[in-house]
């Protein structure tokens, strides 16, 4: 089977992240294909590796009807038996471009935010590609429900709950070696307001005034002028570092104590469950798709969205409760292994294919 995956860019986010090991996974049995339309091409090399081609149209605006051509001349080149888009933008050119190719599509729907925006653009653009799309996965039951209230017939969407590939991960093999004593939280995502890394900061600024902790956000994005400043504010330029994006977050998560994904709004959070595949106590914001990974006090921690106060508490639970955090830990572990691994993400997604994609 010749599958072409579209997404916005080849950065390093969670939609590529997981695009990133479905495309590794894919290419031990299919011939797969690459389209990023815009710049950001910080996984560019590690997508190359193992797919057939990767195209990077590097187009600098999101509105330009030149992508659809683009796209379908791809399609043609390639010769493709399925489309997938990945986001909203690939999914409206991908969807067009596969339709006047005749070549069966589906796309990925990873963000909750787009679908509880009150847009009318956004929601018309929404409702088209979900019209050409032959399903729509969701990655989460939030997702799913968001798109039924936006009229998405409910027999399009399939639910399909983002994984990871637990053969690439160099710390379940040889434990993580901590590098320094100093307790650290630490966190992974785009600097933009939803992910809610001010309200970690201002968690942090709190929670150092009893225990002696450092925290590592990995990440870039339109936020990071705004949370430098903030940590300036704060004086918290010794206990929080903001090292930017990076194409190996292991080397980082290494360094964590503690994994905190302190979103406003998240489809998923397959950050948190790459840090608990590392054996990291995770704690979480209580919604979206987030709580539907982490059950609150048995494999990690739930806080109230927002609520600085609630996160300072699991914080510290964290730091004075080691060993309960450690059993929390491998609990965490035994989930991913059983139900986020990669290699039961693909066959179910190449079942997908075969049941709703062939003419």
């Amino acid at each position: 089977m010749r599958i072409l995956h579209i997404i916005h860019t080849l950065e390093y986010g969670g939609a590529e992240r997981m695009l990133l090991s479905t495309v590794r996974a894919q290419s031990r049995t299919e011939d797969v294909y690459v389209c990023s339309m815009y710049g950001n091409d910080l996984m560019k090399d590690k997508f190359k590796l193992i797919c057939r081609d990767v195209k990077l149209l590097n187009f600098k605006h999101k509105f330009n009807p030149l992508i659809i051509l683009k796209i379908y001349k791809l399609i043609k080149k390639y010769d493709v038996d399925i489309v997938h888009t990945h986001l909203f933008f690939s999914s409206v050119y991908g969807q067009i471009a596969a339709k006047i190719s005749g070549v069966p599509a589906l796309c990925s729907e990873h963000n909750i935010s787009n679908w509880e925006k009150n847009n009318k653009l956004v929601k018309m653009g929404l409702n088209f590609y979900s019209r050409l799309a032959r399903r729509i996965l969701v990655v989460s039951e939030a997702i799913k429900n968001a798109a039924i209230e936006n009229r998405i017939p409910v027999e399009k969407i399939i639910v399909l709950h983002n994984a990871i590939d637990l053969n690439l991960d160099p710390f379940i093999n040889t434990g993580r070696k901590k590098q320094n004593h100093i307790f650290t939280f630490g966190s992974v995502g785009r600097l933009d307001s939803r992910k809610g890394f001010d309200i970690l900061i201002k968690a942090c600024s709190i929670v150092r005034k009893r225990y002696d902790c450092h925290c590592v956000i990995v990440g870039d994005g339109d936020e990071r002028v705004r949370l430098t400043s903030m940590i300036q504010e704060l004086n918290l330029q010794s206990t929080i570092s903001l090292v930017g994006a990076q194409s190996d977050v292991w080397s980082f998560l290494v360094l964590m104590d503690c994994f905190v994904l302190p979103s406003r709004n998240e489809g998923f959070g397959i950050a948190i469950i790459e840090a608990m595949a590392a054996g990291i106590p995770v704690i979480g914001s209580r919604v979206g798709g987030i709580s539907e990974i982490i059950t609150d006090t048995d494999n990690g921690l739930l806080f109230d969205s927002e609520n600085v106060d609630d996160l300072c508490k699991k914080m510290v639970w964290i730091i004075e409760n080691k060993n309960a955090a450690s059993e929390m830990s491998a609990r965490a572990l035994h989930l991913v292994r059983e139900k986020f691994s990669i290699e039961v993400y693909n066959l179910k997604l190449l079942g997908i294919y075969n049941n709703y994609m062939r003419y």
